[in-house]
C-alpha cells in the first residue's frame, strides 16, 4: 500500500530541496551530516522509511548490525557525525558560549577559619554560607534549563502534531489525547528541575574545590586569564570525550533501563513512563521522579575520573551531558517515522514493552530482546457481486481493501485528573518518607553539630552517621521498599525468582549478573559517590 504525501512537509522539502540540492547531490559525503537529510529535519525522501512500506514496518530503519561494525563507526566518529547528535553538541557549545557556568571558588578553608574565630550565633551563618550559595546557583540555572528544554519539546510537539511538517505517524489512526500531553509536561518539568539539582551539586563541588576540573584557557604567573589564549589540548581532549559522551549514554541507558524493568522496579517506577503507548515529544521525559534519579546517573564518569584517576574534565562536558538528557528523547519520543530523530524501536518498545531496551548501540540484538516492526497488517478479503442490468449479465468481482490497525490505546492513566491519590500509594508514601526523613535526620543533627561550641566525638558520630544515613537511603532506599512491597503483594503462586527476576527469571544466571550487576553499578552507585562527595 503506498501512502501519498501531500502534506506541508513534503511540499515545503521537496521545493526546498530544489535550491538546496545541488550540493548534496555533488558531494553526497555530505548527506546526512548532523542526522539531516538534505539539510532538512523533515525530509522523508532520505528519512529511514520506505514510502511504499506499511507505517511502522521499519523500511531501512535500524538493523540487527553486530556490535563489532558498530564499534567501528563509534571509533572513526561515523556515529556521531551521521547522527542527530552531532547537531545536538552544536546546540550545546552555542548555549554554552553564552550561558556557562560561574565557576567563582567559594574558599571552604576561609570559611572554617571564620568559624573558628565567630560566636555561635554567626556559626551558623558561615555554615549557611555554602548551602545560600547552592540556592542561587539553583536558581540561576533553573531558567536556563526550563527554557531550553520546554523550548526545544514544544517545537517538535508543534511540528508534529499542529504544523504538518511530518506526516507518518506510526499509527495512522492515532487520538491526540490533550490529558496525556498535560501529564507529561507535569513530570518533564519535574526533571527538569532533578536536573538541574544535580547541576547545581556539581557546580558547587567545582567551585568548593572538591572535584577538580579544568578549562580552556590559560592561567598566567599573576593568576589571570585570556579568553582567547586557550589550551588546545584541553581543548581537542574535550572534543572527543564530547563525541564519546552518547555512546556512553547509550551504555548507561540500555544497562540502567532494563534495571529497572525488573518486575518490583517497572510496578512502582518505571510503568509511569509507560503509561504513553502511542508516544509524543513530552513523553521522554515524562517519567516518575525516583526513574529520574536513576536516569540521569550517566554522570558517573564526570565524578570518578577527576577524583579517583586525577583526570581533570571540563565542566562542559556536565552541561553537554544534561542537555542530553534532557532534550534527546522529545524526537525519539515523537510517534513519527519521518524525521531526522525517529525511532521505531523505542516506539515499538512502548507498544510491546518487553523488547528494544536499547537506544542507539543495539544490545538488544545479542540478547534476544530485538523488534523492528509492528504488528502486520491485516488485509480482508471482499467479496462483492455487481450485476449489470444493461448487459444482462452477472459477475462476481473480488476487491482488497485494507483494514486499520486498531488505535492505540488511549492510554487512561496519562491524566492528572485525580493526581492527589497517586497509583500505588503506599509505595510513594514509604518512598518520600525514606528520602525526606534522612535528609530531616542530616539537617538536624548538622544544625546540632554547629549549635555545639565543644569538639567531642558525640557530635562527630552523629554528624556522620546522619551523612551516610542519606547517602545510603537516597539511592538504595526506592529500590529496597519496592523489592517489599513486590514481594509482599505478589500472588502466592509465583515462585521466588519469577517474583524478583521477572521477566527475565529465564534468563541465564551470567546474563542475569552482567545486566543487573551493571545496571546497578551505572544507574544506582553514582548517586552514593555524588551525595558523597557532598556531604563528607
Amino acid at each position: 500500500m503506498t501512502f501519498s504525501t501531500t502534506t506541508r512537509s513534503s511540499s515545503s522539502s521537496s521545493s526546498s530541496s530544489r535550491s538546496s540540492s545541488t550540493i548534496f547531490d555533488r558531494y553526497p559525503i555530505l548527506n546526512g551530516i548532523g542526522g539531516l537529510s538534505h539539510g532538512s529535519f523533515f525530509r522523508i525522501q532520505d528519512s529511514s522509511v520506505l514510502q511504499e512500506q506499511e507505517r511502522g514496518q521499519g523500511g531501512r530503519g535500524p538493523t540487527t548490525e553486530s556490535l563489532a561494525p558498530q564499534l567501528y563507526k563509534i571509533m572513526i566518529g561515523e556515529s556521531f557525525i551521521y547522527s542527530p547528535n552531532l547537531t545536538w553538541l552544536i546546540m550545546s557549545v552555542c548555549v554554552w558560549c553564552i550561558v556557562p557556568y560561574n565557576l567563582d571558588i567559594i574558599d571552604l578553608d576561609l570559611l572554617r577559619d571564620n568559624t573558628n574565630n565567630t560566636n555561635t550565633t554567626n556559626v551558623r551563618v558561615v555554615q549557611l554560607q555554602p548551602q545560600l550559595h547552592n540556592g542561587i546557583i539553583l536558581l540561576d540555572r533553573i531558567y536556563i534549563n526550563l527554557f531550553l528544554a520546554l523550548s526545544y519539546i514544544t517545537f517538535w510537539h508543534c511540528a508534529l502534531y499542529f504544523w504538518g511538517y511530518c506526516n507518518r505517524p506510526f499509527v495512522s489512526n492515532r487520538r491526540y489525547n490533550i490529558h496525556k500531553v498535560v501529564h507529561n509536561i507535569f513530570y518533564t518539568v519535574l526533571g527538569i528541575f532533578q536536573w538541574t539539582i544535580v547541576e547545581g551539586m556539581f557546580i558547587y563541588l567545582y567551585k568548593s574545590k572538591k572535584l577538580p576540573y579544568c578549562t580552556t584557557t590559560i592561567t598566567t604567573n599573576d593568576n589571570s586569564t585570556d579568553d582567547w589564549n586557550w589550551n588546545w589540548n584541553i581543548l581537542f581532549q574535550t572534543l572527543i570525550l564530547s563525541i564519546l559522551v552518547p555512546s556512553y549514554r547509550d551504555i548507561h541507558f540500555y544497562f540502567t533501563h532494563r534495571f529497572i524493568h525488573i518486575r518490583c522496579l517497572y510496578k512502582y517506577i518505571h510503568s509511569v513512563h509507560h503509561r504513553n503507548t502511542d508516544i509524543e515529544p513530552f513523553a521522554g521525559l515524562a517519567m516518575h521522579p525516583i526513574e529520574h534519579l536513576y536516569y540521569f546517573t550517566c554522570y558517573g564518569p564526570l565524578l570518578i575520573l577527576p577524583t579517583l584517576f586525577q583526570f581533570k574534565l571540563h565542566p562542559f562536558l556536565l552541561f553537554w551531558m544534561g542537555m542530553h538528557v534532557i532534550i534527546t528523547p522529545a524526537a525519539s519520543h515523537s510517534g513519527y517515522e519521518d524525521h531526522f530523530s525517529a525511532d521505531i524501536l523505542h516506539y515499538l518498545h512502548h507498544r510491546y514493552c518487553e523488547c528494544n531496551y536499547s537506544a542507539g548501540i543495539n544490545f538488544d540484538s545479542y540478547f534476544g530482546t530485538y523488534r523492528n516492526t509492528l504488528a502486520v497488517v491485516q488485509q480482508k478479503q471482499l467479496t462483492s457481486k455487481v450485476e449489470e442490468e444493461e448487459e444482462e449479465e452477472e459477475e462476481t468481482t473480488t476487491t482488497t481493501a485494507t483494514k486499520l490497525p486498531p488505535p492505540p490505546p488511549a492510554d487512561p492513566k496519562s491524566t492528572l485528573i485525580g493526581w492527589y491519590y497517586p497509583e500505588h500509594i503506599e509505595y510513594q508514601l514509604g518512598t518520600y518518607t525514606i528520602i525526606f526523613g534522612s535528609i530531616l535526620i542530616y539537617s538536624y543533627a548538622s544544625n546540632s553539630n554547629s549549635d555545639s561550641n565543644s569538639n567531642s566525638n558525640s557530635g562527630k558520630i552523629t554528624m556522620s552517621s546522619s551523612s551516610m544515613m542519606v547517602i545510603y537511603s537516597i539511592p538504595f532506599g526506592p529500590i529496597l521498599w519496592a523489592f517489599i512491597l513486590g514481594i509482599w503483594t505478589a500472588p502466592t503462586k509465583i515462585s521466588w525468582r519469577k517474583i524478583c527476576l521477572a521477566p527475565f527469571d529465564k534468563d541465564s544466571t551470567l546474563s542475569l549478573l552482567l545486566h543487573f550487576g551493571l545496571g546497578f553499578i551505572l544507574g544506582v552507585l553514582p548517586i552514593s559517590y555524588l551525595l558523597y562527595l557532598h556531604l563528607i
